[in-house]
């Protein structure tokens, strides 16, 4: 969970309601939580590969074969899956004072490091580490750490007590309890902001939600937070992180890199937005870096308020895949003849995907996932129907084929998502 400075004194409260003066008058200074849930490195595979594939959980809402997706999930492996969840270790709380942050910890995740560095690019930045009370991960040493329960709700209220906004970043191997949990103990500490697990797809769009594998364990968390009647909530959509994604096997983004493949969906010319994970880290940097209110009825300026209990949509590229494979060809300097190129419908490979996911093969989590952003009906790009949020956090453009090398070096370098982030 993450968290960072706005503004919002006593006089600026009469302009929002009482739950939320109740809360802008707990403290003067502005506090941060922020967590992350990363893998260990003891090595568990099998199934727990496909677990790792999106950057957000699917939970308890499709039905695969007549068993909840999640349900399998902990089923399979049982022995290893509790070995892998004693591995996982929080990353840490961004603690606000006097409206800047004044220490910041090394996050150990894949997206929390990002998040972590941006943050301490502004210089203002402080970071306390909530950690489980037995872990002995090594923290920086400016980093101040509060080791909690978390089976024990009044350790995370304790933990997060003077916080002012929580961002959750869970990797989908977490128990699945600990979002609600997280959330609960957010309201009874009387967190004013949190942001939910997601860094997902178009959370407007229902449909989308309910068949992709992971909006609607979103959309669940958002409730669980209205529900609880004391925070108000801001989710980061993002669609899938494309250097990540294009440098993951044919399930992800349809590439083989390493080995020149590449299966099209339909033609290959739907176009997605996508989002890389440093523009990710430095639109929720941007964000926080918001003042939560107006100064006066003139004011113009963007503020945090202005995304109260709403998605924000942001995004580094429209691209299709042919897009992706135009780009690899101008990196690698190659062309379509050097590269192998199938075709596959993508009613067909979602089904195909569930089928294996049915089946106990679990890479038909990402397969389905992947391909249902791709429908040709413009689901994936939400860009078209609600804009961006890119230029009121001043995000900076990025280029296309500077990311594609990235994934390419990546894959040279033998990095692997599930068993090396190096």
């Amino acid at each position: 969970m993450y968290s960072v400075p706005f503004g919002g004194d006593d006089a600026s409260a009469t302009k929002v309601g009482k739950r939320d003066q109740v809360l802008l008058n707990r403290n003067e200074g502005t506090r941060t939580a922020v967590t992350e849930w990363c893998s260990g490195s003891d090595g568990v595979q099998r199934t727990h590969e496909a677990e790792k594939c999106c950057e957000s959980p699917r939970r308890n809402v499709d039905r695969v074969g007549g068993v909840g997706w999640a349900e399998m999930l902990h089923k399979l492996h049982r022995k290893d899956r509790h070995r892998w969840h004693k591995s996982l270790v929080p990353v840490g709380v961004l603690e606000l004072e006097s409206r800047q942050l004044t220490e910041i910890i090394q996050a150990g995740g894949q997206i929390g490091s990002l998040i972590t560095e941006q943050l301490l690019a502004t210089g203002k930045h402080s970071v306390t580490a909530i950690t489980r009370d037995d872990s002995t991960t090594k923290f920086l040493t400016k980093v101040r750490v509060a080791k909690v329960n978390y089976g024990n709700e009044e350790s995370l209220v304790n933990a997060f007590g003077g916080q002012q906004f929580l961002i959750i970043a869970l990797s989908v191997t977490a128990p699945q309890d600990t979002q609600p949990k997280l959330i609960k103990a957010a309201a009874k500490a009387g967190v004013p902001w949190v942001m939910p697990s997601s860094f997902c797809s178009d959370l407007r769009n229902k449909e989308l939600s309910n068949e992709n594998l992971n909006g609607a364990d979103v959309l669940d968390s958002i409730e669980a937070i209205k529900n609880e009647e004391v925070s108000s909530w801001v989710a980061l959509v993002t669609s899938y992180w494309y250097e990540y994604s294009l440098a993951m096997p044919t399930e992800f983004y349809g590439f083989d890199v390493a080995n020149r493949k590449v299966v099209f969906i339909d033609d290959g010319n739907t176009k997605i937005n996508t989002t890389t994970q440093p523009q990710t880290a430095r639109a929720i940097v941007a964000l926080l870096s918001l003042k939560e209110l107006p100064d006066d009825d003139q004011d113009r300026s963007v503020t945090l308020s202005q995304w109260r209990n709403e998605p924000v949509y942001v995004s580094s590229f429209l691209v299709s895949q042919r897009d992706m494979l135009d780009s690899l060809n101008r990196v690698l300097r190659t062309k379509d003849d050097d590269c192998e190129i199938k075709h596959e419908p993508h009613k067909e490979r979602y089904n195909r995907g569930l089928q294996e996911l049915q089946g106990r093969d679990m890479r038909g989590f990402a397969t389905a996932l992947y391909t249902r952003g791709f429908y040709p009906n413009g689901d994936g790009n939400y860009e078209a129907k609600y804009g961006l949020a890119n230029e009121a956090l001043a995000l900076p453009r990025e280029d296309l084929d500077e990311l594609t090398r990235r994934s390419v070096a990546m894959v040279k370098r033998g990095w692997n998502g599930f068993t090396n982030r190096n």
